[in-house]
């Protein structure tokens, strides 16, 4: 579709459902952001499993874990 026809389709809604068109494109804007790794390492979830003890060492934890749950 070219931009001056989905613009003139765009214009032919009504108000409520422009503002739809809007709300959705800004949706999709966002799914497309880049994260901030500053926002990402102030998460409150990062750093939650510092103090166990058995993922000291995290590579033979996820190795256990594996064997564990794909070896049922």
């Amino acid at each position: 579709m070219e931009f001056e026809t989905l613009r003139q389709e765009i214009e032919a809604l009504s108000p409520a459902d422009r503002r739809a068109v809007y709300a959705y494109i800004n949706l999709l804007k966002s799914r497309h952001q880049p994260t901030d790794l500053k926002d990402l390492a102030d998460a409150p979830f990062v750093g939650m499993w510092s103090d166990r003890p058995e993922t000291e060492d995290s590579t033979a934890w996820v190795r256990t874990l594996r064997q564990t749950e794909w070896n049922r």
